[in-house]
């Protein structure tokens, strides 16, 4: 059912962009790459396109933000239906985090990804002061699926919720999808529903 409303939603906001004259091109993971709109703009688009009752997760990917850059997601988080965050400040900025998961962390997901990058120690580094209440869980991020599985175990232990993820770069392998049942995911994140490696994923979450 989920896998079928993702569907739906896509292809509203194709139809949204080409009415706006918006670049429909996608990007390396599937998604939508137009290079004219803001943060901002994409949010009200999406509003716009989506059924009222969509709720929105969004990667700040705060890793990638020079020191000299600011950025304030407290606006967008309140205006727009945000419930995920993930990354929101490079993995060194532990204060902000901090502050961060004070803030939001009772009625948000705080999601640590480049923070804990599927590995048990730093996940254990992100519970004392606690920064995070779910995970993104990358198999090829550690290496094997034991370790994948101990910090799964720790993840749960600690009441995280767990969203298996794609990379970047991906294949038709759709092991992932096969992991996120196995394991009882809370969430998946495999990219658009445009290419071949990413459509791989939602198909083999529809045979099980």
């Amino acid at each position: 059912k989920n896998v079928n409303q993702g569907l739906l939603n896509y292809e509203k906001l194709k139809k949204a962009l080409l009415k706006e004259k918006i670049d429909t091109d996608v990007g390396l993971e599937g998604g939508f790459a137009p290079n004219n709109l803001n943060d901002y703009q994409a949010m009200q688009i999406l509003r716009k396109s989506l059924p009222v009752q969509t709720k929105y997760a969004i990667d700040v990917g705060g890793s990638y933000f020079k020191q000299s850059e600011e950025y304030d997601l407290e606006d967008l988080i309140k205006d727009f239906k945000i419930i995920s965050i993930e990354d929101p400040f490079a993995e060194k900025d532990i204060k902000k985090w901090q502050g961060f998961f004070k803030k939001f962390g009772k009625n948000h997901l705080v999601v640590g990804d480049d923070l804990v990058a599927t590995n048990i120690f730093r996940l254990k580094k992100a519970l004392f002061p606690l920064l995070i209440n779910a995970v993104i869980v990358k198999p090829n991020q550690i290496g094997t699926v034991s370790e994948t599985l101990e910090f799964v175990r720790l993840a749960r232990k600690n009441k995280m919720k767990i969203i298996v993820s794609h990379r970047s770069g991906e294949t038709n392998d759709p092991f992932i999808a096969d992991l996120a049942l196995a394991i009882g995911a809370d969430f998946v994140k495999f990219g658009g529903m445009a290419r071949g490696e990413r459509l791989a994923k939602y198909n083999r979450l529809l045979q099980s």
